[in-house]
């Protein structure tokens, strides 16, 4: 499986399909294959650049300080590494923050925005959610009960009560299970950093105050039944964010791109074909 050395660690990668290239960036935890079931889609039209993210998966683990800035800046030097001037950024929860923070950071190298199930700033009940799970990880370890608890918080309700949801959650959260522990706790102190939630920060400036500045097309997509990052979120994205489209998608929670994965897909290329560069 291919890898680059880039900004002094390995990240892996995978290239499939032609086209205008589009970056997709996984999860908290989770891998490139967060998005096989949208990528038969994506790839019919687009080249589609998966990775994990550092400290993930089959890319180098350093033990070290993560953020979102971090993590935009290994993307950026991907894609110096691939030839890659310009492609579409498309971000999943945490993954949407990254995309945020490359969309900032790297402008020029932003054709577009896809911000699924993610948000640019944190209130106290999703700040609630990411300590809980910190404790209950430094308590139980990366056990079934923490798989249980993040059922409650990443699947619709309705996707859940199917025999397919129940599958598609156990594949998820096993491959949650498979990060190591101080690492994964580390990056939901990442996810809280960039919410200005940590000792220090004092709740500062929201990053949300950034995305007047995005004046790249953006898609924000979202579940009804998201409990996790709720609707709320997105709209706060989608009303700061220049020129942006909101989808709500019905019967689905936080995992879009895996509850629905060849709907999303099929918005998202519809999407990217009014917005070619």
């Amino acid at each position: 499986m291919p890898t680059a050395q880039v900004n002094g660690t390995d990240i892996f990668y995978q290239r499939t399909g032609t086209g205008e290239p589009i970056v997709l960036i996984p999860g908290l935890g989770t891998t490139h294959a967060f998005f096989n079931g949208a990528l038969p889609v994506l790839a019919a039209s687009h080249e589609v650049i998966g990775l994990d993210l550092r400290g993930v998966g089959q890319s180098a683990k350093p033990r070290q300080t993560y953020s979102m800035e971090l993590w935009a800046d290994d993307i950026a030097a991907l894609l110096d590494h691939l030839g890659v001037g310009r492609a579409h950024i498309l971000g999943s929860s945490l993954g949407g923050c990254v995309a945020l923070a490359f969309a900032d950071r790297y402008p020029g190298k932003t054709a577009s925005l896809v911000l699924a199930a993610t948000f640019s700033e944190i209130d106290r009940m999703l700040e609630l959610n990411y300590r809980v799970r910190i404790a209950l990880i430094e308590r139980v370890g990366m056990t079934q009960m923490l798989a249980d608890f993040a059922v409650t918080a990443l699947f619709g309700r309705s996707f859940y009560e199917t025999e397919r949801g129940r599958a598609a959650a156990a594949n998820t959260l096993a491959m949650i299970q498979q990060n190591d522990q101080d690492m994964y706790i580390e990056h939901l102190r990442a996810v809280l950093r960039f919410g200005q939630c940590e000792p220090g920060q004092n709740r500062a400036e929201p990053f949300t105050t950034r995305l007047a500045a995005m004046t790249m097309p953006a898609l924000v997509m979202v579940g009804d039944e998201d409990v996790l990052t709720v609707p709320k979120f997105s709209r706060i994205m989608a009303a700061a964010l220049p020129r942006s489209e909101l989808v709500v998608q019905e019967g689905c929670g936080h995992v879009t791109l895996v509850e629905q994965p060849e709907a999303s897909a099929r918005r998202i290329v519809e999407f990217l074909s009014r917005h070619p560069f």
